[in-house]
């Protein structure tokens, strides 16, 4: 099983977008497209990132490199 540092919500009534709820610098996605997997982070400074992945997985772990999280620690 893979273990992310971010953590990641399915949109309500969709098969395809998933969003960060612990990303602190910005709002990250990972959308299906056809045949890929698009990662978008729109940081709060303005600067936006888009990538095309493989993988969802290869995608949150390229949000994980490029964006802050959020993180417990017990």
């Amino acid at each position: 099983m893979t273990q992310h540092l971010s953590h990641w919500e399915l949109q309500q009534n969709s098969q395809n977008i998933w969003h960060s709820i612990n990303c602190m610098n910005g709002r990250a996605e990972v959308i299906k497209h056809m045949g890929c997997w698009m990662l978008e982070i729109k940081f709060d400074t303005g600067k936006v990132h888009i990538s095309s992945h493989n993988t969802r997985d290869a995608a949150m772990r390229e949000a994980e490199m490029r964006a802050c999280w959020e993180m417990e620690v017990a």
